[in-house]
């Protein structure tokens, strides 16, 4: 029988200017579907880099904005990151994603560093 105590805490990244209700609502979504998972959303935002976007493709390389948010967190105590953006992602050879993934270790602490791009949730439309 699990315990009614989380075991994770899985902190919101906004990547991109854009209204933190939207941080706020998919929270609320995660928290009722994994509920041993405590969800914060992160004070901080960052913006995706300016090599990230491709304008022949008009979509940003999801793989750079990933090296961003962990260049920018690193020094960060969080352990498992989700960036959450608006953008239209892709990697080569790919027309487009949903999200891509990261596992670092630093000072001997796996990190989980994700994204996803808010195209594929329902409440954004």
């Amino acid at each position: 029988m699990l315990n009614d105590e989380h075991k994770i805490d899985l902190t919101l990244l906004s990547v991109g200017d854009f209204d933190r209700s939207i941080l706020e609502r998919l929270s609320n979504g995660l928290q009722k579907t994994i509920p041993r998972v405590k969800i914060l959303i992160a004070e901080r935002r960052i913006i995706a880099p300016s090599e990230s976007f491709n304008p022949k493709r008009e979509q940003y390389n999801s793989t750079k904005i990933v090296r961003k948010i962990i260049d920018r967190m690193k020094d960060d105590d969080r352990v498992k990151i989700l960036g959450v953006t608006l953008h239209d992602l892709y990697v080569p050879r790919l027309n487009f994603v949903f999200g891509e993934r990261s596992l670092f270790s630093w000072e001997s602490s796996d990190r989980l560093i994700s994204q996803i791009g808010t195209r594929i949730l329902p409440f954004t439309t």
